[in-house]
Parts: C-alpha cells; structure tokens; sequence
C-alpha cells in the first residue's frame, strides 16, 4: 500500500458522494505533483472535489488531509454566495469607519 493517496469525491443530487482513487505514491512530492497537474487538466470536470490524504494516519485524524482542491465552479460558487448573503445581511457598509 502507498502512503499517498489522490482521491476524487463527487455528490449527487440525491446526496450520495462517490470516492475514486486516482492516483498512489510514496513521494509526497510526487503525490503534489500528480494533484496540481490533474486539477489543472480538462478530466477535472468530472469530479467535485479531489484531496490529497496521508494514509498512515487515521481518517479521523488532522493529518490525514494534507491538500484538497475544490472543482472552481463549485469554489466560485461558494465565494459568490458568501458574498452574496453579506451583502443580504450589511445592505450599505460604505460609512463604516466615518465618525
């Protein structure tokens, strides 16, 4: 067994996630490399969000999850709606900071 895993989860509509090994290394440069040049890549599209994971540590552990990349339209997404529900909830901020 590798030390390194890439692993792509994607999540229906229905709430199901599937997982997908992608990739196995025991070179963590080597695992970063292969993360970096796939989520670059076109075959991103066809996954939401692709992690990194150190398997000699429990699931449950912090260091189980070293890196983690979220497809951009969901990242986008996510960054937009944030934006979006502050801007709900503080309408008109332009006078902050004026006394």
């Amino acid at each position: 067994m590798k030390r390194y895993t890439i692993e792509a989860s994607t999540f229906e509509l229905d709430g199901t996630e599937s997982h997908t090994v992608l990739h196995d290394s025991n070179s963590i440069s080597g695992a970063r490399a292969y993360l970096n040049g796939f989520t670059d890549a076109t075959a991103w599209n066809d996954y939401d969000i692709i992690n990194l994971l150190d398997t000699a540590h429990p699931s449950d552990s912090d260091l189980h999850l070293i890196d983690s990349k979220m497809h951009p339209a969901i990242d986008n997404g996510a960054t937009s709606q944030s934006l979006s529900d502050f801007a709900e909830v503080w309408p008109d901020v332009t006078h902050w900071g004026r006394l």
